[in-house]
């Protein structure tokens, strides 16, 4: 987090903008614009982008980049070639599983970053490039190093300022926070609390008020799933997790298909479903024809499925079988072309 999000892409990304508008590939009010317009996921909208930015906002602002002006930039631009090296790198570091394979050709990437940086920009390496390098050793010891990384600390920051905000006095406000938050710990012990998932979700309607309610019957049915008690809704949350219908949900690869295993497959959302009693919910997804990863842009390219309106083409995916529950926006580029952000 400090040192890739807070660090190497604030130096970074500022001689990659500075680069492209000197190079005349767009203007900065080209680049604002798209920043204004963009349909950002859910989790990163009421991020105002500045260039000093927050962890968040850095990493919201650099996984679209490339969806944002990379079709304005040619292929082989060598400041471009930095940046999807570094956009490689950063995939790797913020994976949940990584092999040792991909270990070895994380070394081979930092090395190539480095060599670019000091190559394009003129700049000696910064002690958070040296950091970089040790990166491989540390996973090989400990693992993913999404695992152990501060950001998930620094985020209950919120609540203890949330604390701080509402308290008057200002001595000794150190020992204030550490006893309000012994406190709920307490209360979470007393009353036997555990971890529960924070369910919200939009207006109820029933299964029969759907167009396609007769095929959605014939499908739970097929999945064995009982659809007393089932209604349907335009937006579920559970925890920080945002599902709408639109959005792209990553799926289980089939084990039929010709894609590579280490492929995600994706599919839109066409509705969300749930029963009131159990707190259950189930998305009926419309799988997407993946073409590949576009390395140039930082993202999945797709294709809608050819039907729309066949049970055969739908899954019915739980929302706790879900491999990845992070869901994306379906971008279209200018040139038509729709891509997934690669960044899970």
């Amino acid at each position: 987090m400090h040192d890739i999000l807070e660090g190497i892409l604030r130096y970074e990304m500022a001689y990659l903008i500075d680069h492209l508008l000197t190079k005349k590939y767009f203007t900065l009010d080209n680049l604002n614009n798209r920043i204004c317009y963009f349909n950002f996921a859910a989790v990163d909208i009421g991020n105002p982008l500045y260039l000093i930015m927050s962890a968040s906002q850095m990493l919201g602002f650099f996984s679209y980049f490339g969806i944002l002006i990379a079709d304005l930039v040619p292929e082989k631009d060598s400041c471009w070639e930095l940046y999807t090296i570094l956009y490689q790198i950063i995939d790797i570091l913020l994976s949940r599983i990584i092999s040792k394979q991909t270990i070895e050709y994380l070394e081979i990437l930092i090395v190539e970053h480095h060599r670019l940086y000091c190559e394009l920009f003129d700049q000696t390496l910064k002690p958070k490039h040296h950091f970089m390098i040790h990166y491989p050793t540390v996973i090989l010891n400990l693992g993913p190093l999404r695992h152990i990384w501060s950001m998930r600390y620094e985020a209950f920051h919120k609540v203890l300022k949330s604390t701080a905000n509402s308290v008057t006095s200002r001595k000794n406000i150190l020992l204030t926070l550490a006893t309000k938050q012994q406190l709920r710990l307490s209360y979470r012990f007393l009353s036997r609390q555990g971890f529960n998932d924070n369910i919200t979700c939009g207006n109820f309607e029933d299964l029969a008020s759907l167009k396609d309610f007769f095929i959605l019957k014939q499908l739970l049915e097929k999945n064995q799933i009982e659809i007393d008690n089932l209604f349907h809704t335009s937006w579920l949350k559970v925890n920080s997790f945002e599902y709408k219908l639109g959005y792209a949900s990553q799926i289980n690869n089939d084990e039929e298909t010709d894609l590579p295993s280490d492929l995600p497959q994706f599919g839109t959302i066409k509705y969300i479903l749930g029963n009131k009693m159990q707190n259950i919910f189930f998305l009926i997804i419309q799988p997407l024809h993946l073409i590949g990863l576009n390395t140039h842009i930082g993202g999945y390219e797709v294709l809608d499925s050819m039907s729309t309106h066949d049970s055969i083409n739908l899954i019915v995916m739980p929302i706790d079988r879900l491999p990845n529950h992070l869901c994306h926006n379906i971008h279209t580029m200018a040139n038509g072309t729709k891509v997934i952000c690669a960044l899970q």
